[in-house]
């Protein structure tokens, strides 16, 4: 492989590691920049390798070859080959020379230390006081989720699928000439969700004068609306299981940390008054979505399988954009997928005007109460949402005390989608 000295700035700042990289810093790194060459068929960087260097493309292709023997192209000045190249370590590629091409490397733990004084200098205080953070703190996250959609276009992975019968019952409710009978018959030939129509028609939180003896009679006190949600709700329960043993703890714990989101978020919404209950339950329940995907993805990296740390990463960074999919998948409002795409979106604040991801944002942060979080979350009043959300202009301890004194409508909103 040859070697050539120094790289202009202006190349530099195409790739997105070094944009909010001073002139100085910038200039530091060309000076002591080599650019490498290689040939076709020149091997960059072996599969498990844990290497501190990363690699960017300068010029030409490489070929990314997976344990399984799927295949990656990047190709030099596209959006990809502006990332590190396969960043994650072990490594989880072979990376060799599809043609002959130019590369550099810088080695990470200088690259974050640059980064790190650059983002010091740099943050700015917006919203409610929330650190806006630099882009460079997302390159694996864009680099897994290329991955991730790549193997997706190419049909060697699919999204998680809603389960049959709430398709059917919400195929048949999006018909104006649906009977509640037809429903019923529906619902009835699944015998555990027909009880949980049942139970959710008896509860507190739905009683009426009389209990309900049939299926058809629970879904006239619930309405078909609400019928709907809960359905979706109650079928996602089965979802989250696995045979793998790490997998199927972090998916119930997943569902866990959903049903108190869920149950919260019902009874944010009835006290506001912004958004259908029911329908801020299901947001709730679908905001970690995205997780399932990801992991049933991660089960094509063994590796991963044997690293809960960075398994765990893998869920935090890709959960949102991988939930959106998921949900635009399944047809769902585009209100709903916005609440997975910006489930832990902290600085969110695309409007001034409270939306459902709002509330969802906030019984997230109510959730997390007592509970220990890496990172920690932001306290309640520097996250906009909070602030929009209109809740009688309380504060966070006020907040919270409806919330205590609402315990037993969130314990009962919870049992309804938690068992």
């Amino acid at each position: 492989m040859a070697v050539t000295q120094g790289l202009g700035i202006e190349r530099l700042r195409e790739f997105t590691s070094f944009r909010n990289l001073s002139e100085d810093d910038l200039l530091i790194l060309s000076s002591r920049m080599q650019v490498k060459e290689a040939r076709r068929g020149d091997t960059i960087f072996l599969r498990g390798d844990i290497d501190s260097q990363d690699i960017f493309l300068l010029s030409g292709k490489l070929q990314l070859i997976a344990e399984d023997g799927r295949e990656r192209v990047i190709e030099a000045r596209t959006t990809v080959a502006n990332l590190p190249i396969a960043k994650l370590r072990p490594r989880q590629y072979t990376a060799k020379a599809l043609t002959n091409l130019e590369y550099f490397s810088v080695d990470c733990d200088v690259l974050e230390s640059l980064q790190d004084n650059s983002q010091e200098q740099q943050e700015i205080e917006v919203g409610y006081g929330v650190v806006e953070m630099s882009d460079h703190a997302d390159d694996e996250t864009l680099e897994m989720l290329h991955a991730f959609k790549a193997d997706m276009d190419a049909r060697k992975f699919r999204l998680t699928s809603l389960p049959e019968v709430a398709m059917r019952i919400r195929t048949m409710l999006d018909n104006n000439d649906v009977s509640v009978r037809q429903i019923a018959d529906v619902v009835n030939r699944d015998p555990v969700i027909a009880a949980k129509i049942m139970r959710a028609a008896n509860s507190p939180i739905y009683f009426g004068a009389s209990k309900c003896d049939t299926v058809q009679n629970a879904i006239i006190r619930l309405g078909l609306l609400t019928t709907k949600q809960l359905v979706i709700g109650f079928t996602l329960r089965d979802l989250f299981n696995s045979d793998v043993p790490l997998l199927r703890k972090l998916m119930t714990e997943i569902w866990q940390q959903s049903s108190d989101v869920a149950a919260i978020s019902f009874v944010l919404a009835r006290h506001t008054k912004l958004y259908d209950p029911e329908e801020a339950m299901l947001a709730g329940l679908v905001s970690n979505i995205g997780v399932l995907s990801v992991l049933s993805y991660a089960q094509s990296y063994p590796k991963l399988l044997e690293n809960e740390v960075l398994l765990r990463q893998w869920c935090d960074r890709l959960k949102g954009e991988v939930g959106a999919m998921v949900l635009e998948h399944w047809q769902f409002p585009d209100e709903i997928v916005e609440v997975a795409r910006g489930c832990e979106e902290w600085t969110r604040c695309p409007s001034t005007r409270a939306d459902l991801c709002d509330l969802v944002l906030v019984a997230t942060l109510h959730s997390y109460i007592g509970k220990r979080r890496q990172p920690a979350p932001p306290r309640m009043d520097q996250v906009p949402a909070y602030q929009k959300l209109a809740l009688g202009k309380l504060t966070p301890e006020l907040t919270l005390q409806i919330l205590v004194e609402a315990k037993d409508q969130i314990s009962q909103a919870k049992a309804l989608v938690a068992a």
